[in-house]
């Protein structure tokens, strides 16, 4: 039972993380590149308090009672949704009928869009084995509480890049770039926390590497919002979010089977994962890219108006 839960909550979880964060270009179009930022930031600052928030509620009344408090925070979080201003799409938009696998097909078609998709997905591989290797680190040193500290250091720099991005304009206007540069800078701090320093030194390396996954989320967030067609920004935006959850879920069923060894081979793994995200994407970028298939001028694949019965005349759209 518990499982089926679970299951069907990380279905939905795609189109919470991606599906709330397309929305930003039309809440706020006029300051996107801010927007992004601070969104990016939120995801770090609730990667910061959720866990501190259930570990005191658990200590306090229980699992049961910290699990209700977090089901209660999600619901409210629900409630805030409906009064967020989403403003009407325009009405050939709402006739647009998109097939399931548009959005897939415009990854695979437009390059810096495939980059940064990839190059995230590998990056999240590797950060879906760190709960385990904060455990171990934590067992090697005789320091139960360790593992919240290092996971708390990594979410605090996270959500200091993600700020940091609010000034750093390259981040938006050469995203694909940031995202490739930062995921292979990333593998640094993570390799020499295998070498096993200090606990000062390696809560230091924790948030560094933690400092560049705000830039990441920024730069994969603009680019999937410039390269989408608008009617296919939601499903663009779900798809990334869900490569990412199922990525990260497969990076923590790797790190359960390294578990057994020390703690350097789960850290040099999840470093080798962000040098080939970055590889990977960098390769991505330096194909030719595809035309949309259709007449020269291109047509969205898997778009079409409603009532039409070829995709001829389907709604077009220009590269940014």
């Amino acid at each position: 039972m518990a499982a089926g839960v679970l299951v069907v909550a990380g279905c939905l979880s795609p189109l919470l993380l991606g599906g709330l964060s397309s929305l930003l270009g039309e809440l706020v179009p006029d300051d996107r590149a801010r927007a992004f930022s601070f969104d990016a930031g939120t995801y770090g600052a609730a990667g910061i308090v959720g866990p501190a928030l259930a570990a005191i509620v658990a200590g306090w009344a229980g699992a049961g009672w910290s699990m209700l408090a977090l089901g209660g925070f999600v619901a409210l979080g629900a409630g805030l949704f409906l009064t967020l201003p989403v403003p009407r799409r325009p009405a050939p938009v709402q006739r647009l009928r998109v097939r399931p696998l548009a959005g897939f097909a415009v990854m695979v078609r437009r390059r810096p869009l495939g980059a940064v998709t990839l190059a995230s997905s590998v990056h999240m591989l590797g950060f879906g084995a760190l709960p385990l290797a904060a455990a171990a680190i934590a067992t090697t040193a005789g320091r139960p509480a360790l593992t919240g500290l290092v996971l708390s250091a990594l979410a605090c720099g996270g959500l200091l890049g993600s700020v940091l991005c609010t000034r750093l304009p390259v981040v938006h206007r050469r995203p694909e770039p940031a995202v490739l540069v930062c995921c292979a800078a990333m593998a640094v701090p993570f390799l020499l926390t295998a070498l096993g320093p200090p606990v000062w030194a390696l809560l230091v390396l924790f948030a560094l590497a933690g400092l560049f996954t705000g830039p990441v989320s920024v730069a994969v967030f603009t680019t999937r919002d410039r390269e989408a067609p608008p009617e296919l920004r939601t499903q663009v935006f779900t798809l990334g979010a869900g490569f990412k959850v199922t990525a990260a879920s497969a990076g923590a069923a790797v790190g359960g089977l390294l578990a057994s060894h020390p703690p350097a081979v789960l850290l040099s793994a999840i470093a080798g994962c962000q040098l080939l995200g970055a590889v990977l994407g960098a390769l991505v970028l330096r194909t030719r890219n595809r035309p949309p298939r259709g007449a020269e001028g291109g047509a969205t694949p898997g778009i079409r108006p409603s009532g039409s019965r070829s995709s001829t005349g389907a709604a077009r759209w220009s590269s940014s």
